[in-house]
């Protein structure tokens, strides 16, 4: 019960606070928050995960806590980054900006390197004009 109401108070506090109420413009940190409480929910359901099959008769064997840990750490890292993945994806192929990137202080380009060469070149954005 108490894991599910985490879960509702997250998918609002992303969805309704976040981009209805602008709380990702608004508040500065608030991605970073809400980032972080994502990486703790997802490894509490990955350990809980782990913990179902440690409770069933159907498995003869017993996972140490610190496998628990491992394996719960390594489902939030991996859904953490195929959600960047998706929120990229988003940004590339539909256009939204789910990465909230709207300030752009820099560019590095190889494109840009004035010799050629395969290497990148910083530059420093001081005013954008956008066509189109």
């Amino acid at each position: 019960m108490g894991l599910e109401t985490v879960i509702v108070i997250f998918i609002f506090s992303a969805e309704i606070l976040g981009e209805i109420n602008a709380f990702y413009v608004k508040i500065p940190v608030w991605d970073s928050i809400l980032h972080t409480t994502n990486g703790f929910l997802m490894a509490a359901i990955g350990f809980a995960l782990i913990d179902i099959f440690n409770r069933s008769e159907k498995f003869s064997i017993k996972m140490s806590p610190y496998f628990v840990a491992f394996v719960a750490f390594c489902f939030s890292m991996t859904v953490g980054v195929l959600w960047e993945f998706f929120e990229f994806g988003m940004d590339w192929f539909f256009g939204t900006d789910m990465q909230k990137d709207w300030i752009v202080s820099a560019i590095h380009s190889v494109k840009l390197n004035p010799n050629g060469e395969n290497v990148p070149v910083d530059v420093v954005v001081q005013s954008l004009v956008v066509y189109g």
